[in-house]
């Protein structure tokens, strides 16, 4: 018999975890709020409904095409980001 368990940290764990990069979704709202965009506009531009945006601001990490659209929509390179913090990590 296979029994399937998934630990889940409490938000108490979660604090003492490590962070080894950038919350993504927080440098997403940081980088929209520089430049004066709304999340109804990067809603508009990446054809999502504008309660995602807001669900992607809580996203430590996220899958590399919808970054790609959102990159593409802002003009800025989170990749490069990323990657800058991926070097200075190793």
């Amino acid at each position: 018999m296979l029994i399937w368990w998934a630990w889940k940290p409490d938000a108490r764990q979660v604090e003492q975890i490590p962070r080894f990069f950038m919350h993504i979704g927080q440098h997403i709202k940081e980088i929209m709020r520089q430049q004066g965009v709304s999340a109804t506009k990067l809603a508009e531009d990446i054809c999502c409904a504008r309660p995602h945006i807001h669900r992607i601001f809580r996203k430590e990490n996220m899958d590399i095409a919808l970054l790609e659209r959102i990159s593409k929509a802002l003009n800025y390179d989170f990749f490069r980001d990323l990657s800058e913090e991926f070097q200075g990590k190793v």
